[in-house]
């Protein structure tokens, strides 16, 4: 089996691939814009494949008009992928969606007209405009891709310093799995990049051809496990990131957030934000925020999980709960996974929570 057979064999997975994980999200997620977007970027990265495999067959020099069949979305893929992520985060500007959806747009007509005109005259044009081919599609989109991929990584990057000043949990609103899509995207666009120098020969193009398509389907797999998992950010977060308001606060301040806090517990419940332990105390979210961060060099989730944390260590003494599960004992101290309250438990104490425990009871 040569390589062209064995890259056209991984071009048909993913595109089974991306054709059930589209029809999952339809038919079982809610249609909210961040869904839709992220519906239009597995499409928009499935319909090269139709490309591919349309070009692998003879059915272009047959019909030299299929050259151009508009529904590659070249310039749609990485624009909806960044505002996928953007959309996740914060309420999008319609004149920026506009504009980066332009280019998108421009060839989607391009192809469209000329896909309708006679074979002839477009395949004059093909012939003679080869270098302006490869300029826009092995040049220009690459380039075009990995900003906007860059620009994505960075906005990634802001959001999770800034999150953890909001969320107590951050489990279903980490977004750190982007990142890495992202960077396994720019590979991809790097590895399109290869291809035109002229010192690599058919056969190392082949497989770097062959690589970029075994990227593609891991990369499907990866975005639509995690993408189908991914939850909305709250919309309480984009109105607290929005918020003008002073954020000067005192050590009064900071002792009624403790004194309240110890008071109610609410530290147990595991989705607690800011928001609603600054109802609690009666002040601004970005208040309490601060009062945090400059009081006990701690950001909101850091100073939350501590008495989480101090919460497990007197549990795990207590009589009363010998017969809890450590899983049992996390959830109780307002930790929703095991796995996490395993790993903050040995970072702050140096100890895991078993050990912890038979060393308090010996």
């Amino acid at each position: 089996m040569t390589l062209e057979l064995i890259n056209l064999l991984f071009l048909c997975i993913a595109l089974a691939q991306a054709l059930f994980a589209v029809t999952y999200v339809l038919v079982l997620k809610k249609k909210t814009e961040t869904i839709m977007f992220f519906v239009a970027f597995l499409v928009a990265f499935i319909s090269p494949t139709i490309d591919h495999i349309i070009s692998s067959s003879d059915l272009i020099e047959k019909h030299p008009r299929f050259f151009y069949t508009p529904m590659g979305f070249y310039f749609f893929l990485i624009p909806f992928f960044y505002l996928y992520v953007k959309s996740l985060i914060q309420e999008l500007n319609t004149k920026e969606t506009v504009i980066l959806l332009l280019p998108g747009l421009l060839e989607f007509f391009f192809m469209s007209v000329m896909f309708c005109l006679p074979e002839s005259y477009s395949t004059n044009f093909r012939i003679a405009n080869t270098t302006f081919f490869i300029i826009v599609y092995g040049v220009t989109l690459p380039i075009f891709a990995i900003i906007l991929l860059s620009l994505s990584v960075h906005r990634v990057f802001i959001y999770r310093k800034k999150y953890l000043d909001f969320f107590s949990n951050t489990q279903k609103v980490n977004l750190k799995w982007l990142r890495y899509t992202s960077w396994l995207l720019i590979i991809s666009y790097s590895f399109q990049l290869l291809t035109l120098f002229s010192f690599l020969n058919y056969e190392t193009r082949d497989l770097i051809f062959l690589l970029d398509s075994i990227l593609s389907l891991a990369f499907l797999y990866w975005i639509s496990l995690y993408g189908i998992k991914q939850s909305h950010i709250p919309a309480e977060y984009q109105l607290f990131e929005r918020s003008k308001v002073s954020t000067l606060s005192n050590e009064n301040d900071f002792a009624k957030i403790k004194a309240v806090l110890i008071a109610t517990k609410s530290f147990k419940n595991p989705n607690l934000t800011v928001v609603e332990l600054a109802e609690s105390v009666d002040l601004h979210p970005k208040k309490v925020s601060s009062a945090i961060n400059t009081f006990s060099n701690k950001n909101f989730n850091q100073f939350i999980n501590h008495y989480r944390i101090e919460e497990a260590k007197k549990l795990l003494v207590d009589p009363a709960y010998n017969n809890f599960t450590i899983e049992s004992l996390a959830q109780e101290s307002g930790f929703n996974s095991k796995s996490v309250f395993n790993t903050l438990f040995k970072a702050e104490t140096g100890q895991t929570p078993t050990s912890f425990k038979d060393l308090q009871l010996t």
